[in-house]
């Protein structure tokens, strides 16, 4: 009866691997689940071709623009001019806050001058300013609800004060 099996069980893969059941199914495209939006995340005034752009997501106040971001992506920037587009799929509704910045050096960090005040392009969401400091989370919030929405976000240098902002509207949480 041993030996049977060990002629059967082989002889049974055999035939399964090469029969010509039903063609394999095919990768459907991705469905964005009930609850989730896709976001998308515009950022307008890119002045320098150099480096990357990071953005980061945070859903906590208390974590606001430290390392501790719920999702963070960065995109080449593309050409002087030109509006970068990242994509964040599946993000559970909710309130949020974004910032980003472009990497003109490369080190994966915002730049600094000696004041602590900005050399590489830097925006938030509702391009929310700071008073003596960075935008507060509530200043930066924005409401995520399904299927999708469009933020659109101004890249500005040091303090920010001398910029286009975009259309988003503050929201008080």
């Amino acid at each position: 009866m041993n030996q049977l099996r060990h002629v059967v069980l082989p002889a049974l893969v055999l035939l399964t691997a090469c029969s010509t059941g039903p063609e394999p199914v095919k990768p459907q495209p991705q469905v964005i689940s009930e609850g989730v939006a896709e976001v998308t995340v515009r950022v307008h005034g890119v002045t320098d071709t150099r480096g990357m752009i990071h953005c980061g997501m945070f859903s906590d106040p208390d974590d606001w623009l430290s390392a501790e971001v719920d999702y963070a992506k960065s995109m080449p920037v593309g050409e002087k001019g030109e509006v970068v587009e990242l994509v964040i799929p599946n993000v559970a509704s909710g309130v949020y806050a974004f910032s980003l910045y472009q990497d003109l050096e490369g080190n994966n960090t915002l730049s600094r001058n000696s004041f602590g005040i900005p050399t590489d392009p830097w925006g938030m969401s509702n391009d929310a300013l700071g008073n003596f400091g960075p935008p507060s989370f509530e200043s930066s919030a924005v409401i995520i609800e399904p299927p999708s929405i469009t933020i659109d976000i101004t890249l500005r240098e040091g303090l920010g004060l001398d910029f286009e902002p975009a259309t988003n509207q503050p929201f008080d949480v």
